[in-house]
């Protein structure tokens, strides 16, 4: 249990409904936040090439589409072998439809769970580049020193096409994945 969310693991079995079963994350394990997306899969995909125990975190925070991310993140669960943490956030902050410092305090919640590295699929190297001020190179630069985690993010300066390219030829079906591209505004 945690200050602000429960950690989870989702059943392996995507044709089964998902139940989650609480666990603490093991120190040695490298973190990927997972939305489902195609960036964060390709980071998933990118750190398990580079270690071989990965822990994929999943966070319900309220977003729009969550029924769909979790429906993409147990369809990946079941062709990627990797741990995954689902955490339910309550009281994220919303100005208006956007929510606040989300990428923040998902980096927050996995430092509380005892990740020392974490994969970050930002693809945006400034936040002039980028829509979300949460969710680029400078962000994560920040991040990591302000909270003390390694923040990778291999997938700065690649076009969208890249990485859709990167996931389906790593043997990803495309229908795997759920990608709103509107994912950090409320309904």
């Amino acid at each position: 249990s945690h200050s602000n969310g429960l950690a989870y693991t989702f059943r392996r079995d995507a044709t089964a409904p998902l139940f989650p079963v609480h666990m603490e994350m093991e120190m040695d394990f490298k973190t990927v936040l997972l939305s489902g997306g195609w960036e964060s899969v390709a980071c998933l995909l990118k750190a398990k090439k580079k270690h071989q125990r990965v822990m994929g975190v999943f966070f319900d925070y309220g977003q729009p589409y969550l029924k769909e991310e979790t429906k993409a993140v147990a369809r990946l669960s079941s062709i990627i072998d990797f741990n995954l943490s689902y955490i339910k956030i309550k009281d994220m902050k919303r100005d208006g439809k956007v929510f606040v410092d989300r990428n923040k305090r998902f980096l927050e919640e996995t430092k509380r769970m005892g990740a020392d590295e974490v994969w970050l699929g930002c693809r945006a190297p400034l936040n002039i580049f980028d829509e979300y001020m949460d969710s680029n190179w400078q962000f994560a630069q920040a991040m990591s020193k302000e909270i003390g985690v390694k923040i990778n993010t291999p997938l700065i300066m690649w076009p969208k096409p890249l990485v859709k390219y990167y996931v389906t030829s790593n043997g990803i079906p495309a229908d795997y994945i759920y990608s709103s591209e509107g994912y950090n505004y409320a309904t």
